[in-house]
């Protein structure tokens, strides 16, 4: 099975996979974002 994934390079690794995941799911969101939302929690 293959999903049409779009795979973006990006500069730390947890913070990038979920910048992928949720743009993935409609939600674009930067890395930075991803990174301060997860320090946030």
């Amino acid at each position: 099975m293959i999903i049409p994934f779009d795979h973006k390079l990006q500069a730390h690794c947890e913070s990038g996979v979920t910048s992928n995941l949720l743009r993935h799911y409609g939600l674009p969101i930067s890395e930075p974002l991803a990174f301060g939302i997860g320090s946030g929690l």
